[in-house]
Parts: C-alpha cells; structure tokens; sequence
C-alpha cells in the first residue's frame, strides 16, 4: 500500500500537463490569403492528460478506499467505518492532480477547436469569402476565388 501511494503522489508531482505545455492558439498571421496559420493538432496531448487524470483519479479513490477500514461491532452493520487520517495529503495530492490534468485536457480540447476554426476560416479566406478573411485578420481583402476546388 505504502509504494503505490508513493508511486502515485511521485507520478502526480513529475508529470504536467500535455496541453498547456505543447498546445498553443493559432498564431495570428498578417495576411490570411497567402500566410498559413500555425498550430498544433491536439489529439495526442489530450488524450495523454486525460489519461494522466484518470490515473490519478484512480489512484486517489484506491488510496482513499484502503485508508477507511469497515467499522466492527456496529449493531446496524452499514454505513459505519474508521479512516486513518495519515492517507488525506496523498489523497489532496492526487486528487489535485487529476484535477489539474483533466483542465488541461479541457484546454488542449478548446485549443484544437480554435485551430480547426481558424484553418476553415483561412481556406474559405482564400477561396474569395470577405467575411473569414476579415474574421481573421480585420482590413484583409478577400482574395480572388482560387481555382483549388476546381
């Protein structure tokens, strides 16, 4: 019991978050019709930070479980039981970083949805559509509809 709490609280505090270290929003780009807007797609972050969180989460509800023991000689025999208080920091921990985890897979999520809209704007930008373009970047003028879809 005591290496997989360890283990856990040790795993919680090396790790960080996928999404808030990788992911950033769309760069800006001064002109959408010929510039290409950069940013990274989230699918690998994310499910790593969801993965993270759920493991911790995991690990958290093992440890909070095995720290509270059934209560003996209760005369009704449910609902009764004695937690040791020694296990409630690696809980607060863990539980913590499950937290902080799944928010991040939350803002690697919001991220890649930016992007993806960003990029539809900057295609429909380049095809002639004067609203994306100045959606995008304010002042552009629409280029001239490309033969790309042709």
């Amino acid at each position: 019991m005591r290496f997989r709490t360890l283990a856990g609280v040790s795993l919680a505090l090396v790790s960080s978050g996928c999404s808030l270290m990788v992911l950033r929003d769309p760069t800006p780009v001064p002109d959408p019709r010929r510039d290409t807007i950069q940013c990274e797609d989230p699918y690998v972050p994310v499910v790593l930070d969801f993965l993270m969180g759920a493991a911790a989460l995991s690990v958290a509800a093992r440890v909070a479980n095995d720290a509270c023991k059934p209560q003996t000689g209760d005369v009704a025999g449910v609902g009764a039981s004695v937690c040791e208080s020694t296990q409630g920091p690696a809980v607060l921990i863990l539980g913590s970083a499950a937290a902080f985890y799944l928010a991040s897979a939350g803002t690697g999520v919001y991220r890649g949805v930016r992007c993806a809209h960003a990029r539809s704007l900057q295609s429909r930008c380049q095809d002639g559509d004067g609203e994306a373009c100045l959606e995008l970047s304010p002042g552009t003028v629409p280029a001239p509809p490309s033969s790309r879809h042709r």
